[in-house]
Formats: C-alpha cells, sequence, structure tokens
C-alpha cells in the first residue's frame, strides 16, 4: 500500500493521500509540542474539503490514535469504505505521527547563509518603529502612552501624519484595558487631531478583562484575514503569561508578539521604584528592537510628552523627541496633538531620575552589600517594598550578595563603584 506523503504548511505537518476512490486522505497536525509524555499535537483528519475527526492528543499513544482514526472512518460514505479499510487509516494516521516530529524539524535546521548587503532596513514609523521588528513604548501610568500609541498606529494605518514619516500598511490595535466606548471616544479625538475625519475608522480588537495569551488565535486570525502588517497592543500588563518579574513569563510574552510575524508595537507601564525601565526587568529591553521611555509634564490644557530611545538594535539612538497634547475644557477631551520643544516644557529638560535609585547606589557604594530591611532602615525615606521591588528588578544595577538568610537576600552593586 502507498504511504501519505509528508509536507510542511504555516501550521504544522500534513499527510497527504490519494485513496484508491481518487479522494484525497489529508491528515493535518497542528501546534506540535515535545513533552515528557512524548509528541503531542492537534490532528485533524478529513477527506478532501470534509473535516471527519479532530482532537488533542498524544500522537505517540496507540489508544488514542485508535480512537481518532475509528470516529474519522464512521463518517466515511459508502464508496470508499469499500476500497479503504479502517485498519488502513489506521497505519496511515501511525506512519504520519510517528514521521511528523522529524519533518518539522527538518524545516528548521540550520542553513549555510551569505551575507547580503543589498537588504535595506526601513522605518514603519520614524524614528520609534522598524519594519519587521518589534517597539515597547513605557512609562508612568497616565502619562499620555495610550493617547501616543494609538496616534502612531493611526498614523501608520493612514500612510501619513504630522508627526512621523510612517509606511502605509493595514493596522490593529488590541484594547486589553479600556471598554470599546472609551477607545472609539480617544479614536475620534485622535483622527481629528492628526486632521482626518473623526469617523475614520480603523481595526480595532476589544478583549477588556482578557489577558492576550487568551486571544493570541484570534490576533492571529485577523493579521492573516486582514492581511495585517502592524500591531499595537494594550498593554503588556495584560499578556497572561504570570508575574512579571520573572524571566520565563517574559521571554513567553515576547515570543508572542514576536511570533505574530508582523511589526508589534506595545505600550508597558514602569514600576513604583523608578521610571527607566519597563516593569519587569531588563528581559522587556532585551526583546524588543527599539524600547523608548515616555516622561510627560500636565497642565490645566496640555500635557507634555518627552519620548526618548532608550534601546535600539540596529539604527542610531537619536536625541529625545518632544509632543504635546492640548485637551478642551471639561469632557471635550483631545483637540490637537502636535510636535513641540523644550522652550514650550522646560520641565522636561532633564530626564526624570528616581530618588530611589540613585540613593541605592549611593548607599551602596558606602556598605557594599544589605537586604532590603537593612537598606530601608538605614534609608528611611523609602519603604522596603519598594526597595526590594527595585534591588530584584534592576538587575543591570544591582545582583544578588551571598546566599539568602533568616534576614533576607542582601544586594550589591553589578558593577564597582568607581564605574557608576
Amino acid at each position: 500500500m502507498t504511504l501519505p506523503l509528508l509536507s510542511l504548511n504555516e501550521t504544522g505537518v500534513l499527510g497527504l493521500k490519494t485513496l484508491p476512490t481518487g479522494n484525497t486522505l489529508t491528515i493535518h497536525l497542528s501546534r506540535l509540542t515535545q513533552q515528557v509524555t512524548g509528541l503531542h499535537a492537534r490532528i485533524a483528519i478529513s477527506v478532501d474539503d470534509t473535516e471527519l475527526a479532530r482532537t488533542v492528543m498524544n500522537a505517540e499513544r496507540l489508544e488514542d490514535r485508535v480512537k481518532l482514526a475509528n470516529a474519522a472512518y464512521k463518517d466515511l460514505h459508502g464508496d470508499i469504505k469499500k476500497q479503504y479499510s479502517p485498519d488502513f487509516l489506521k497505519i496511515d494516521l501511525a506512519y504520519v505521527c510517528a514521521n511528523a516530529w522529524d519533518c518539522w524539524l527538518a524545516a528548521s535546521m540550520p542553513k549555510q547563509e551569505a551575507g547580503q548587503e543589498t537588504i535595506r532596513l526601513e522605518w514603519l514609523l520614524e524614528p520609534y518603529v522598524l519594519k519587521g521588528g518589534g517597539t515597547i513604548l513605557f512609562g508612568a501610568p497616565g502619562g499620555g502612552k495610550s493617547y501616543l500609541g494609538m496616534a502612531m498606529v493611526v498614523s501608520v494605518d493612514n500612510g501619513e501624519s504630522r508627526l512621523w514619516e510612517t509606511g502605509y500598511v493595514p493596522s490593529l490595535w488590541v484594547n486589553l484595558e479600556r471598554s470599546p466606548d472609551s477607545v472609539r471616544w480617544r479614536l475620534a479625538h485622535i483622527n481629528k487631531a492628526l486632521g482626518l475625519a473623526a469617523n475614520r475608522d480603523l481595526l480595532i480588537l476589544h478583549a477588556r478583562g482578557k489577558r492576550f495569551r487568551d486571544i493570541l488565535d484570534l490576533v492571529k486570525a485577523t493579521i492573516k484575514q486582514h492581511d495585517i502588517r502592524f500591531v499595537g497592543v494594550d498593554s503588556l500588563s495584560r499578556m497572561g503569561v504570570g508575574s512579571l518579574v520573572k524571566d520565563e513569563p517574559i521571554n513567553e510574552a515576547i515570543d508572542m508578539l514576536n511570533g505574530l510575524g508582523v511589526t508589534w508595537l506595545a505600550l508597558g507601564h514602569t514600576p513604583t521604584s523608578g521610571e527607566e525601565h519597563v516593569y519587569g526587568g531588563n528581559l522587556w529591553t532585551a526583546g524588543a528592537d527599539i524600547t523608548a521611555q515616555l516622561t510627560s509634564i500636565r497642565r490645566p490644557t496640555i500635557t507634555g510628552l518627552r519620548l526618548e530611545t532608550f534601546k535600539s538594535n540596529d539604527t542610531p539612538i537619536g536625541k529625545p523627541l518632544v509632543y504635546a497634547l492640548e485637551f478642551g475644557p471639561g469632557l471635550e477631551g483631545l483637540t490637537a496633538i502636535h510636535s513641540s520643544s523644550l522652550k514650550e516644557f522646560p520641565e522636561l529638560a532633564m530626564r526624570k531620575k528616581s530618588g530611589l535609585i540613585d540613593d541605592l547606589v549611593t548607599y551602596l557604594k558606602d556598605v557594599t552589600a544589605a537586604t532590603a530591611t537593612k537598606a530601608a532602615h538605614d534609608l528611611k525615606l523609602h519603604t522596603r517594598p519598594r526597595i526590594s521591588e527595585a534591588l530584584s528588578t534592576r538587575t543591570d544595577l544591582f545582583v544578588r550578595f551571598g546566599p539568602k538568610t533568616g534576614q533576607g537576600q542582601a544586594y550589591a552593586l553589578l558593577a564597582p563603584p568607581e564605574l557608576l
């Protein structure tokens, strides 16, 4: 008998076989993962365009394969059953399952690659979003990130902007934070502030109260259906991967964003201990191509925004730029967005430093190492929880010193004091 021919598509491994009746049998394995108990996958069996059975299972378990094959076979029409026995289907399924992982790995094997100097990097939104890359825009809550982030997505979706040089690609805004009415109201005011019609539409996925991980398949389906090339996500705190002060959840979140296969912009909050990094630590910075810090100063009807690129993998880091958000009286909302300068907002001339971080660096220069409890006792101006968060998350400055004791974990400066 002829066994199925294995091939790959975007989601997994296909086993294709022409049956004696001329119909095409398809066995599709997707979401392949190797676990302790064996290869797990979502497996679907179809004939022509009709799906007969589907399940998520251990592909190496005989009982699971037999159950799936029997479920599929009972829905085959009579002509096929006359020339294709249930035992043949079980054999075909077993063959595909046994060889799927090697087929999947073969597509990921390293290849000899030649350098290509003809490749040119392109901005999607200069100087903050690189085409094909990922950007994290971070700042304190209530500082204007959502307005500026949505303005960036609207600008790219429109193909031009008063504020930035942009590309022109279909864009998606993923709203995990606000009510649909609130986002629609903001969109109308952002549109007008950018010189567009208030009712100009933008593709928006409303998922307030949900986690990004839970809607990941929906986001990917939306990208495919609408040919989306740029996604904005509000915000990183709703990724749904667990504690964001641990390394693995941050890596998982970055993998989800990069796995979208398009350019992305994600908004991030800062911790209470300072505004110099995204809440959760340096792995956010390592995972993004560009990170930009937003600091702001609020006046009764205008907010000044200072946007400074902190890290960029492949492009020069330019000087900080200043923007202004103008608001009408009462509940009138945003009326204008425009480029500004430090002359209009001199308070933004110096990037804000966290007094806590500066105090901890100075303190550890003197004492060499200390626990959060000891530092809180000696510094007096800062609480123990804030000190503990700063010591554990600012891995660019502080490092664990010795084993944890009954008094807690001691920390020291990562670099020698003379280099700080």
